[in-house]
């Protein structure tokens, strides 16, 4: 349920979740305040425009015989990005989400609009102290047979000033007593109460518009709108449900652990109060990889660290990334400045600082195929071998109308060159991945969400490395990195079992194939070589062929019947019906039926046309 305030404003009463209806009406509201009435037509909304501002629409009324007609020749026209921006600001929480997604997804949008959903922040009004607590205390109730009434039933300590407000949830800090009984600081993430309700009641109206977005706009059809909307509705479902934020928490730092140690590491997750509406972590001493950055007005680090710290911990987070994306398969997909925070151990400020990942709502995912894939073809760009990188990219992506694939390596290999030709100091490859993206989107490739979010993952971690170091390079670390990754792959194969199996398969090879030879050579001069083939349905093309035959054998027996009655037909000797001589009557009347039935069996078959 959500919350609303009284009219006395002494207290508040619960109201029922929008429903779909409701949504289309403030949808419709609002594109109409922004003016764009193209979409209200083209997503069906006029009939739920308020009456009263119906009129609005009048002189624009000729466009809703174009934009309602299912002519995917009609392309969907766009606002300003700041428009648009403002737009998804306003319709709410979901809306806010999916102009978040949006940003990472060049491919489907120009880069001022990329540029523009990237300024989205959820700067919303805190929920009541009250209702935040009564989530809390539901959900460690509905798990503990003592009840608690309070929060400081649970924790001894706790802030009730939110850290951070978003439109899914809050943040805030507290203390637990630990098995020493020792108070340890944590953070509590706590959903919004009702929220869910909302967001169903948008996703059932978002995914309305994507089918029709699909079926009017050749921009919906190429890009398969109604399978991001669809992908889109798992995605903020899941940020619905804290526990898979915080198993991708402990699954991607137990890989971190196993790969570096110390150096690397996540928040610990406390399941004893983690449920599907609240997570606890661990609250992370440090600060966050941007106090390293210069500053804006010239002036140094906010922190300054020398050199070489600063260059490790640029070659640890590259290598971190690149190990969770190609090793793991699994990958925090939202690597931003502050989703980065670094922290000494206590009073050793000369020593390697650890990396921290925070904030695990939105992570990726690569199967092996794939990762070979990518691999493959990231080498291949390092090798300038735009052949092998174009086979690749249209292995790993889906194209959806014939292309010239020689063409497509003749401008890969340009974009290749002109990147990677470069001195090494001015190579980016967050910027070439950027590129070929927008190369394959000219072709209508359309490349899996997985590749688009390790473009923005490499992309960012470039530049936050770059921060760090101004003569960082992504390729030096990359490139040896890649090598090694192949290195694996064959000798992954290599093992002593592999190579025993491998081995017994040849042994059995040579030892018959002379033998297999001989035979054949012996039939063959023996005259008694025979070679065996087989058609296959070639039942199915007899039976086809008979029925043929069967329908051709009586519509020349009708017609032979029609011919003869007609040429009897003058005879005057003999008995008549109706005026026709008797035998040609009868030969009428079974040519007639033997039509009848081959027109019914034809029309039964559904060949006609």
């Amino acid at each position: 349920m959500s919350i609303a305030e009284t009219p006395s404003g002494k207290g508040r009463i619960p109201i029922a979740p929008p429903t779909p209806h409701q949504r289309r009406v403030e949808i419709a509201s609002i594109l109409l305040k922004y003016g764009w009435d193209a979409l209200i037509f083209k997503l069906s909304l006029f009939d739920f425009v308020p009456p009263g501002l119906r009129q609005k629409l009048a002189v624009s009324s000729f466009l809703r015989q174009e934009a309602e007609t299912d002519d995917p020749d009609l392309e969907l026209i766009l606002p300003l990005p700041s428009v648009l921006r403002q737009i998804l600001e306003e319709l709410g929480p979901t809306f806010v989400k999916l102009g978040q997604v949006l940003s990472t997804r060049a491919d489907l949008l120009p880069q001022p609009y990329i540029d523009e959903l990237t300024k989205l922040q959820e700067q919303v009004t805190p929920a009541p102290w009250t209702e935040m607590e009564a989530v809390i205390l539901s959900e460690y109730n509905s798990r503990h047979a003592v009840p608690a009434r309070t929060v400081f039933d649970i924790f001894p300590e706790f802030d009730t000033i939110p850290l951070a407000a978003g439109s899914l949830g809050q943040v805030y800090k507290a203390k637990f007593l630990d098995d020493k009984g020792e108070l340890n600081p944590l953070i509590i993430k706590v959903l919004r109460p009702g929220i869910e309700h909302v967001i169903e009641a948008d996703i059932a109206v978002l995914l309305d518009f994507a089918r029709l977005i699909t079926s009017r706009t050749n921009w919906g059809r190429w890009n398969n709108v109604s399978g991001l909307a669809e992908e889109f509705s798992n995605v903020i479902r899941n940020e619905t449900d804290f526990t898979l934020e915080a198993a991708n928490t402990e699954a991607i730092g137990r890989n971190l652990h196993r790969d570096y140690g110390s150096l690397v590491r996540t928040p610990t997750v406390f399941w004893e109060f983690t449920t599907r509406r609240v997570m606890a972590i661990e609250f992370m001493h440090g600060a966050k990889v941007s106090a390293l950055f210069p500053r804006r007005n010239g002036e140094g680090p906010l922190i300054d660290l020398t050199l070489p710290q600063r260059q490790r911990i640029a070659q640890n987070l590259t290598v971190a990334f690149l190990r969770q994306i190609f090793v793991d398969g699994f990958f925090h997909a939202d690597p931003h400045p502050g989703n980065v925070m670094f922290q000494f151990r206590e009073g050793d400020l000369q020593s390697m600082p650890t990396l921290v990942l925070i904030d695990f709502g939105m992570v990726g995912r690569l199967d092996p195929r794939s990762r070979e894939i990518l691999i493959d073809f990231l080498l291949a760009m390092i090798q300038f071998d735009a052949a092998r990188a174009t086979d690749r990219m249209l292995e790993y992506g889906h194209p959806q109308a014939p292309l010239d694939k020689q063409r497509l390596t003749i401008e890969l290999d340009h974009l290749l060159r002109e990147f990677l030709g470069k001195p090494s100091g001015e190579v980016q490859i967050g910027r070439l991945l950027q590129r070929v993206m927008d190369l394959m989107i000219q072709y209508k490739v359309r490349m899996p969400t997985s590749f688009l979010l390790i473009a923005r993952v490499l992309v960012t971690t470039e530049g936050i490395c770059r921060q760090l170091d101004k003569d960082y390079m992504l390729i030096n670390v990359a490139e040896p990195f890649i090598r090694t990754m192949v290195q694996r792959q064959f000798t992954a194969m290599m093992t002593p079992q592999d190579m025993m199996r491998i081995a017994m398969d040849w042994k059995n090879v040579l030892l018959k194939t002379p033998r297999r030879i001989d035979d054949l050579l012996t039939a063959v001069n023996s005259g008694q070589l025979r070679i065996e083939y087989e058609v296959r349905n070639m039942a199915r093309l007899e039976r086809t062929l008979t029925v043929i035959g069967n329908k051709l054998a009586f519509s020349l027996l009708t017609t032979g019947l029609i011919l003869g009655a007609a040429l009897i037909a003058p005879i005057q000797s003999g008995p008549h019906i109706l005026g026709f001589h008797a035998f040609s009557f009868f030969t009428f009347l079974l040519s007639g039926i033997l039509g009848f039935w081959l027109l019914i069996s034809i029309l039964r078959s559904g060949q006609l046309k």
